[in-house]
């Protein structure tokens, strides 16, 4: 199977984590010569990193968060400069 086959499989099945790490793993695989089991097991790694860190991501766009007050403010610097803390 092709680079560009396995990517866009990967992509298909949504494994953006391996996706993203597949030629960095495959390069270091061959550099040292790992095991079938070590490359499988270093993508899987990436993937579980990947689904973690969109879940995160997730969950703080998702969060409600409360809006500090001072952001609707009008603050004034004692040289004369003044501006919204809302801009």
């Amino acid at each position: 199977m092709e680079r560009s086959d396995i990517l866009a499989t990967m992509g298909e099945l949504k494994l953006y984590g391996m996706k993203a790490a597949f030629d960095e793993i495959i390069a270091t695989a061959v550099k040292r010569q790992h095991e079938p089991q070590r490359i499988v097991g270093d993508l899987l790694t990436a993937e579980i990193s990947e689904k973690q860190a969109r879940s995160v991501k997730y969950q703080i766009t998702i969060a409600k968060l409360p809006v500090p007050l001072w952001t609707n403010q009008h603050v004034t610097h004692p040289s004369g400069f003044s501006r919204s803390l809302s801009d």
